[in-house]
């Protein structure tokens, strides 16, 4: 068994590469028309059915906890200033309330902290409570097309104006739909009373289209960016984007240059998830994924509740790029360890930006992240012994079909047997006079004495001589045996016949029997072979390519070291959500590459 690290790399030619510049001022959307050919969207025409999944969330209650620690949970990152990185945590009990002062009077501390595998010594931790925190502007955009269904729209519209009897009287709130349109449904409001006023269930009433995330989230930038205050965009959507006239990218500049921290709320198994985690890595807030229409009423409170409250933890990175972070929390014989990974490179200018995962698929296809590949190497060596026995039909001297005839050069030049090596038992008997053929060239020296033998019942002795001869002309004519090495004998039963009156015991006796001065010539077939085989058999990369200039072409390679094993070029605008790699198990073990 062998470990392979095989490393996979996405090559794109552009035409260039120039900035995409996004003004100060608002986006003036293109107007939509209010009716579209919504065969274009099929997707959005269904209801998204609430799923049996857990979603696994620890949904943070009211902070008032003994200290007794059970969790130790990363939210998100805050992470466009390299010299502060912020990471906001929270450290709960068993009932998932937050402890406070876990640092001070309670003992706790990080014994663990590292970034990328480098070890981080220096760091500041400070707890954040509501009174140390300024007011929040906070607008959520709120997917109203058809996929969401009316009931479900409603109990999204209730989970909002469930927050809002949480909102602190100085925070601000305002609301976005979209479905192919968008529409702001409420200004910025702090009055509780006012908010609910103005913001009334009323379901899908006046939507059910396509969907535009993307300019939905626009718009609850717009909404908010002037505000000098902490400004959040709570996203919600059960689908893909279909209809946006912008990009992700241009979504998460504007979020970066405007300080909006964008949270991503995905419903279902039909979202881009690789989209949506990417915009809140981005711009430092937080993905959801569910799958059960109750669980908005969590999440919005969950996202409220962990703003408010919160540990930090401050540090400086060294480099851009991806960065996975792993901080563990000790206290006595007890860890708790939680990792995030986030991005602070700075693709937003750019007119492309790329995201890579491999995963391995094994036989059933389901997927392992982060395959490590293994490869198998197994040898076996199987005996076969060889009957030297040639059967005949009933009054035939002729050589039955189901012995199998292969060419002079065939056999004389095939010492590795590669015409049976993985033959059945039955088969390789059926290949014995090519057996014999082949070993007698080994030093052609061997003796052959062929005995014809008839059933002693019908049969004369002239045919148990046929049958002799019968043999003796395929070693002659096709395993080109010189024929002074083979001597011919004829009899009427075999020397040791089988017995009986039953039609098998005639058909048995029926035969050419075959014998040999060498016995390596009518020894048992030995045959060894190696073979290998990869765990998992199949690599998969998932490519996503987000731009806003054509690409000339696109290429992914695997390699192992230096040495390329496989690559798929294409010279498409764009690639395929996933491509497989079958793992060639000898290639990748072959010790020369």
């Amino acid at each position: 068994m062998k470990y392979f690290i095989l490393s996979i790399v996405l090559v794109l030619v552009l035409f260039g590469c120039s900035s995409v510049k996004i003004q100060e001022q608002e986006i003036q959307l293109p107007k939509v028309p209010d009716l579209i050919d919504m065969k274009l969207y099929s997707a959005d025409t269904v209801e998204t059915q609430d799923l049996n999944i857990p979603s696994n969330y620890l949904w943070l209650n009211n902070k008032s906890a003994d200290g007794v620690v059970e969790h130790f949970d990363i939210f998100r990152v805050e992470s466009q200033d390299i010299n502060k990185i912020k990471i906001y945590a929270h450290v709960m009990d068993v009932n998932l309330n937050m402890i406070s002062n876990v640092f001070g009077g309670y003992g706790y501390k990080i014994c663990g902290f590292e970034d990328n595998g480098r070890n981080i010594t220096e760091y500041d931790i400070a707890e954040i409570q509501r009174k140390d925190i300024s007011k929040y502007k906070i607008s959520f955009v709120l997917d109203h097309s058809g996929s969401i269904g009316t009931s479900r729209a409603m109990k999204i519209q209730q989970a909002f104006l469930n927050i809002v009897d949480l909102k602190e009287s100085d925070d601000e709130f305002s609301v976005v739909n979209f479905d192919h349109r968008v529409h702001k449904e409420m200004e910025l409001e702090k009055d509780n009373n006012l908010i609910k006023s103005k913001f009334p269930i009323t379901g899908l009433n006046g939507y059910g289209g396509a969907t535009s995330l993307f300019n939905g989230i626009w718009e609850g930038i717009n909404t908010i960016k002037q505000s000098s205050e902490r400004k959040i965009v709570v996203a919600v959507s059960d689908g893909y984007d279909n209809y946006s006239t912008l990009s992700m990218q241009q979504i998460i500049k504007g979020a970066l240059d405007n300080n909006v921290s964008i949270f991503t709320i995905g419903f279902g198994n039909n979202i881009d998830v690789q989209k949506m985690e990417y915009i809140a890595q981005r711009t430092g807030g937080k993905f959801y994924h569910i799958y059960k229409t109750d669980e908005f009423n969590d999440v919005f409170k969950d996202i409220y509740k962990r703003i408010n409250s919160y540990y930090m933890i401050t540090y400086k990175a060294i480099n851009y790029g991806k960065h996975t972070v792993t901080v563990t929390l000790c206290k006595d014989n007890k860890k708790f360890t939680d990792t995030v990974v986030f991005y602070n490179d700075d693709q937003t200018d750019c007119d492309i930006a790329m995201s890579l995962e491999t995963r391995g698929v094994r036989p059933d296809n389901t997927e392992v992240y982060d395959p490590e590949v293994t490869i198998w190497e197994r040898s076996k060596r199987e005996h076969h012994p060889l009957l030297p026995y040639i059967f005949f039909e009933e009054n035939s001297s002729a050589l039955h079909s189901r012995y199998q005839r292969r060419s002079s050069a065939e056999i004389s030049n095939n010492n590795s047997y590669e015409y049976i090596k993985n033959n059945s038992k039955l088969e390789i008997y059926y290949d014995i006079l090519n057996i014999i053929g082949e070993r007698w060239h080994r030093n052609k020296s061997a003796k052959i004495t062929l005995t014809g033998c008839n059933d002693g019942k019908s049969e004369n002795l002239k045919l148990s001589k046929d049958r002799a001869e019968t043999v003796r002309q395929y070693l002659v004519d096709v395993c080109l045996i010189p024929g002074n090495f083979i001597s011919v004998n004829s009899r009427e039963l075999p020397s040791f016949p089988s017995k009986g009156s039953d039609r098998k015991v005639f058909e048995e006796n029926r035969r050419v029997e075959i014998e040999s001065n060498e016995e390596y010539l009518l020894s048992p077939f030995i045959y060894g072979d190696t073979t290998f085989d990869a765990s998992p058999p199949i690599l998969r990369a998932y490519v996503d390519i987000v731009q806003q200039k054509e690409v000339n072409s696109w290429k992914v390679e695997f390699a192992k070291d230096s040495k390329i094993l496989w690559e798929q070029q294409t010279y498409t605008t764009s690639p395929v959500r996933y491509i497989d790699f079958p793992i060639n198990a000898k290639v990748v073990y072959d010790k020369s590459i």
